[in-house]
């Protein structure tokens, strides 16, 4: 740790844990062994399991990550509905009304999340899964399952 990285609140850090410059961990939070925190990462009341890897400028809010995650930059979890209900979770086939009106997400062992992603309040990666750049999550995504964007670029003159 180096740079101006804060720690605020009741946090655990592990072993050969690396936080980057700039790094603000904050709340109830627990970083396993072996985690690597990307500079100007924010970490606020989350659980983060052995080896999982948080890329620079991402924001970890309310989650947990399973072991050997990897997120790359900028990769965010949501952690309120914008209009102000209560988080509800799905689990299997059921919904779980949480009641809550903080809870970001739950992101399985082995998962991968590249540049830019957005995970919706609620929602749960499966482990072993791979979502591509700049991807917003609002279903859970199933475990081994690979999610990418398609888009269709209009590409004209300016005049």
């Amino acid at each position: 740790n180096n740079g101006r990285t804060r720690l605020k609140g009741n946090i655990y850090i592990g072993e050969n844990a690396f936080l980057g410059n700039d790094v603000l961990v904050r709340g109830t939070t627990s970083l396993a062994a072996g985690c690597a925190v990307g500079y100007s990462a924010v970490i606020k009341s989350s659980l983060v399991m052995e080896s999982a890897s948080i890329g620079p400028a991402s924001a970890v809010i309310d989650s947990i990550l399973g072991p050997g995650c990897i997120f790359g930059g900028s990769v965010r979890t949501m952690n309120t509905n914008p209009n102000g209900d209560p988080i509800s979770f799905k689990a299997s086939d059921a919904v779980i009304k949480t009641n809550r009106q903080h809870l970001g997400a739950v992101i399985g062992e082995g998962a991968i999340l590249a540049s830019g992603v957005l995970v919706s309040p609620g929602r749960n990666v499966a482990p072993n899964s791979f979502v591509g750049p700049g991807v917003v999550i609002m279903k859970n995504i199933p475990s081994g399952t690979r999610v990418v964007l398609r888009q269709d670029l209009d590409v004209s003159p300016v005049n």
